[in-house]
């Protein structure tokens, strides 16, 4: 980065801050991250300022702070929004709900998310809209009832948890068909995320007594991923251990957890 440039060394914290987060070391994390925030509002850089708004809150999350994840999403909400970046505030609307939920605030988590859906479809952003979908499928699960759907087109008025998680397997699967085969990595990361949404499908088919059905579910969820490590073996040489029992807590009507993406 040149002496004096101030775009560039903001650029710099948000990479910095992002690599920091991604390796656990969420308190240097902020610092590069918060600076990155004050250069971007310095230089006028309101796409920068959102984006790395957006990833202020989720690592304010990440260290359990969630009233101040809030207020940072919100903001990059509020920028977004000025610029007209319906991407991006349909992807920090899905962060916030994520947040609204670990504070049992799922109510309000249910319109985050929704509205996070609406603006993915606006766009056509697919991995957005199944990560929505599966996220308002545990959010169902958790509030123990279907969820109304009254200002979303094209969507049914009431949805159960069931078809909610049934959408986002189907939208994870139509990436995965639609991938370039070569891209072993996003094929691996998008097999990730398909198996939360497909343990969540057990967790649902089990509370339902539904048991065969599971089962059926985990076989199938099983065998995508070993065909996804054995085409990264053939490309790369080596696996990467997908994690198929990520921790879902859910229980209807009660204050579980859940693991987001």
């Amino acid at each position: 980065v040149e002496i004096g440039d101030r775009a560039g060394q903001g650029r710099l914290h948000a990479v910095l801050g992002s690599a920091l987060q991604s390796l656990g070391r969420h308190e240097e994390a902020e610092e590069h991250i918060r600076q990155s925030v004050v250069i971007a509002e310095e230089i006028k850089d309101l796409a920068g300022k959102a984006r790395v708004l957006g990833v202020y809150g989720s690592l304010l999350s990440a260290l359990k702070r969630p009233k101040e994840a809030r207020e940072k999403l919100e903001q990059s909400i509020d920028v977004c929004q000025q610029i007209g970046d319906v991407a991006g505030e349909g992807r920090v609307n899905g962060i916030l709900g994520t947040v609204l939920q670990s504070c049992k605030l799922y109510g309000e988590s249910v319109t985050k998310q929704t509205r996070a859906l609406y603006l993915a479809r606006e766009v056509g952003d697919m991995s957005s809209m199944a990560k929505a979908n599966f996220r308002l499928a545990m959010l169902s699960v958790l509030l123990d009832r279907p969820l109304q759907f009254d200002d979303l087109p094209d969507t049914q008025t009431t949805m159960t948890a069931e078809q909610l998680c049934q959408t986002s397997l189907d939208l994870f699967g139509q990436l995965r068909a639609e991938l370039d085969p070569r891209n072993t990595d996003m094929r691996m990361s998008i097999l990730e995320q398909e198996g939360c949404s497909s343990h969540l499908m057990q967790v649902i088919l089990a509370n339902q007594q539904r048991y065969m059905d599971a089962f059926l579910v985990a076989d199938r969820s099983r065998a995508q991923t070993l065909v996804g490590e054995v085409g990264q073996m053939g490309s790369s040489g080596a696996s990467r251990p997908v994690p198929m029992d990520a921790t879902l807590d859910v229980e209807p009507g009660g204050g579980g957890t859940a693991a987001t993406f």
